[in-house]
Formats: C-alpha cells, structure tokens, sequence
C-alpha cells in the first residue's frame, strides 16, 4: 500500500493511523462506476443476471466495506497500541497494553487460502496472545513496531 492510502496524525504521545480520505473517494468512485456498469447490463437481455451480481457486489461494497474502511484506527500512546475497527456487524478492538508484555514475536500464518502476519504477545504473566491484526495495522507494520519500540516493547 502506498503512502497516499492511510493518513498518520501526530498530537502529542497520541499517533492515529487512518486509511486517507483520498482513498476512500477513490473506492467510492469505483463502486459507483460498477454499479453504473451493472445498470447498463440491466438494459441488455443476455446480460440481466450478470446486472443484478455487479449491482449487489457495488452496494456491498459501497454500503459495507467503504464505510468500515472510514471508521478504522489504529492509535498509538505512551501506554498502549490498539487498532478499532467498526464494521456495524462486528464491532472489534485489538489491544496491547505495554506493561503487560515481556516481548512480541511476529510470524506469517497460513490458512487455507490466505497469509496474514499475527502478532504473538508474550506477556509478563506467561500467556501468549495471538493477535491478527487488520489490513491498516499489516500495511503499517514497520511504522509501528519503531513506534513501539519507542515506548519501550522488545520484539524477538
């Protein structure tokens, strides 16, 4: 992801990681063209089941996605890191709270049709959380490992 895809704000101990507005318009834009391209396949007989598809996966996208998108964080302080998001359906925080972690690992995971990069935080108690951060965390990774290790968090 480019550096134009998120926004990072700095006020105070305070960094908040967003995905830019100019993105946002940018996929806005493109759910109303395919869901323009879908109105037009209305129009052509051979084409009406196909019209109805792209038109349902535009609204989604537009409806769903979009704004989810609008509405994730990730915020560093002095204290924690925690990424939100906010799809209406399922709402989600993932935090990591500083004095509790003895050191963090970071490995690549595979599932069946997927990699994702999961944080694995050893914590001072002896438990392990596995964490799997989202697309904005993932895209900013290196941004926010310095960050941490800023604020004191050993990473192993």
């Amino acid at each position: 992801m480019s550096a134009w895809s998120y926004r990072v704000d700095e006020a105070g101990f305070t960094t908040t990681l967003t995905f830019s507005p100019e993105l946002l318009l940018c996929l806005g834009i493109v759910c109303v063209a395919v869901g323009l391209a879908g109105v037009w396949c209305l129009t052509k007989p051979v084409h009406r089941r196909g019209g109805v598809a792209i038109i349902a996966v535009a609204m989604l996208a537009g409806l769903v996605v979009v704004p989810a998108m609008s509405d994730d964080r990730v915020q560093i302080t002095a204290t924690h890191a925690e990424q939100i998001t906010r799809p209406f359906f399922s709402p989600r925080v993932n935090r990591i709270d500083y004095s509790l972690v003895d050191f963090v690992t970071i490995r690549e995971v595979y599932s069946r049709r997927s990699t994702s990069r999961v944080w694995f935080v050893h914590q001072t108690n002896g438990a392990i959380e596995e964490i799997d951060f989202g697309d904005l965390w993932e895209n900013n990774e290196a941004f926010i490992v310095r960050k941490l290790r800023n604020y004191g968090v050993r990473f192993r």
